[in-house]
C-alpha cells in the first residue's frame, strides 16, 4: 500500500473560469493558471504522483511547455493514471477550500468527473468544501487551495 498527499493553490481573478474537479462552476472569479486552474484536481494528481514516488505534477506537465496550455486538467489527470498503471487506486480524499461560491451543488458531479477519469467508482473519491471563515487569503477571496489524500495498491 502507498499513501500520497497533493496540494494546490491558484489566485483569483475577477472574470476567469472557475473550474473544479473538472466542472465548470458560476461565478464572478476564476482561478489564474497555465492550464485551467483546476486546483482541486491538481492536488488530486500530485498525491497520485506522490504515493508511486513518480515526481510531481510539474515534472510531467510544466508550465512552461505551450502543449499543456488552457488544457483540461482532466486529461492532465488521464494521463497520470497512465504512468501509474502498476498501480491501482483503493481511495482519494480531497478538500477545496475557497471563501466563494458554494460548492455542495456540485459535489456529486465533481466526484464522477473524477472517479471517471481515474476509472474508479464515485464511491472511492470523497470531496469535500471548506471555507476559512473569511480569514487568510482564501477568506479574502484572493485564491483557492485544495488537499488531497490517496491510497493505492500495486497491482
Amino acid at each position: 500500500m502507498k499513501i500520497g498527499i497533493g496540494y494546490d493553490v491558484h489566485e483569483l481573478k475577477k472574470g476567469a473560469k472557475f473550474i473544479v474537479g473538472g466542472v465548470e462552476i458560476e461565478s464572478n472569479y476564476g482561478c489564474i493558471s497555465h492550464s485551467d486552474g483546476d486546483a482541486l484536481t491538481h492536488a488530486v494528481i500530485d498525491s497520485i504522483l506522490g504515493a508511486t514516488c513518480k515526481g510531481d505534477i510539474g515534472q510531467h506537465f510544466p508550465p512552461e511547455d505551450d502543449k499543456y496550455k488552457d488544457l483540461s486538467s482532466l486529461n492532465l489527470l488521464e494521463k497520470t493514471i497512465e504512468i501509474i498503471s502498476d498501480f491501482k487506486i483503493i481511495n482519494i480524499d480531497c478538500t477545496f477550500v475557497a471563501q466563494t461560491p458554494v460548492l455542495n451543488p456540485y459535489r456529486y458531479s465533481i466526484e464522477k468527473k473524477l472517479s471517471d477519469c481515474c476509472k474508479i467508482s464515485p464511491n472511492q473519491i470523497n470531496v469535500k468544501f471548506k471555507t476559512e471563515e473569511k480569514l487568510g487569503f482564501t477568506g479574502e477571496i484572493k485564491g483557492v487551495k485544495a488537499i488531497a489524500i490517496c491510497l493505492l495498491q500495486e497491482k
